[in-house]
């Protein structure tokens, strides 16, 4: 498997407490969360389509998963060993017109708490400007097949034999979506280079809520209290729902949110928010189920405070635990 950037979970010994990180990322890149990754160690979820309306059927190219041919001007993956690729797996002169689209898996975009992103990474060895070979990204309604979003990529020389960065802000309001690569020859002369290459491709939410710690076990050995958020209306910079579960039932929590991080034993509980700087949020029941609720409004009240800090917050909850005091999990995420 090629290594994948994407939240691992780190114990500490000294507390038994379990934090979430990324390895060599910021805080800011911690805060975000992902909607969906692939690095393509395998086509899991995707599928292929492949046209030949004329030409030789033989070595006709097509979309795979694979690190062939390896192009001279630059590695056939971004991250080893593989890569999403359109070619016929050898460097010559091959004639015929062909064409062809790789299509992900279906996201979900209404689960951002922001305005969810694409990124991927893109090269290419073959005629450029798209008049001649086409190598396209599009987004379709995963329901209809409506494209909602295409570009050319080919349109520049910008990919040309060389790895390039490609970030796209998508539009949460377009709901269940699919991703499609597509590349067309457009005609029947010489194609014998490359191909066209795609890898590491994530949907990123850049405002959503990623673990910072896991809670302790509860007092009965049930647990721990987790925490969830979701988005109240369809603006993207406005209040997020703060949701717990597996809470003591039929008794109150407090909801605390800091800029700073941090590891400090309370009761049965550990504190991964520092003291000094965080604020108090809100109380909430925990209900007859034990799933209390939190509105975090960026705009009002305590935790309009931490938002005008510009910086990922840590939000964490207390309650009461038998005959002590525990705490639940930590979130981290962007207001």
């Amino acid at each position: 498997m090629k290594p994948v950037v994407s939240p691992s979970l780190v114990r500490l010994a000294v507390t038994g407490v379990v934090f979430a990180s990324i390895p060599g990322m910021s805080d800011l890149a911690v805060a975000q969360s992902t909607l969906y990754e692939t690095d393509f160690s395998s086509a899991d979820g995707w599928t292929f389509e492949q046209s030949h309306p004329w030409g030789n059927q033989t070595f006709s190219p097509e979309w795979n998963v694979d690190a062939l041919p390896a192009s001279p001007a630059f590695a056939p993956f971004h991250s080893e060993p593989t890569s999403l690729n359109f070619n016929h797996n050898e460097l010559g002169l091959e004639w015929g017109e062909w064409a062809g689209s790789a299509r992900s898996p279906e996201i979900d975009l209404a689960e951002s708490l922001g305005t969810p992103r694409l990124h991927f990474w893109y090269a290419y060895d073959h005629e450029t400007f798209c008049q001649w070979d086409a190598f396209s990204v599009q987004v379709l309604d995963a329901g209809t097949e409506q494209i909602l979003f295409q570009e050319c990529l080919s349109a520049t020389d910008l990919g040309l034999r060389n790895w390039v960065e490609y970030d796209l802000a998508l539009d949460r309001s377009w709901g269940t979506v699919r991703i499609r690569f597509v590349h067309d020859t457009l005609d029947d002369w010489n194609f014998n280079e490359a191909g066209s290459y795609v890898d590491d491709l994530h949907f990123i939410d850049p405002r959503g809520a990623s673990l910072h710690c896991e809670g302790q076990p509860l007092f009965n050995g049930a647990g721990p209290a987790r925490l969830s958020m979701a988005l109240i209306g369809q603006d993207p910079e406005g209040p997020v729902l703060l949701r717990g579960t597996g809470f003591p039932a039929n008794g109150f929590a407090f909801a605390f949110a800091g800029p700073d991080p941090g590891v400090i034993p309370i009761g049965h509980g550990i504190r991964c928010i520092g003291v000094g700087t965080s604020v108090r949020v809100s109380l909430a029941p925990t209900r007859d189920l034990g799933t209390p609720v939190w509105s975090l409004d960026p705009n009002a009240g305590n935790f309009a405070q931490m938002a005008m800090l510009d910086v990922p917050i840590y939000v964490q909850t207390i309650f009461r635990d038998g005959p002590t005091i525990n705490l639940s999990d930590a979130l981290v995420f962007c207001p």
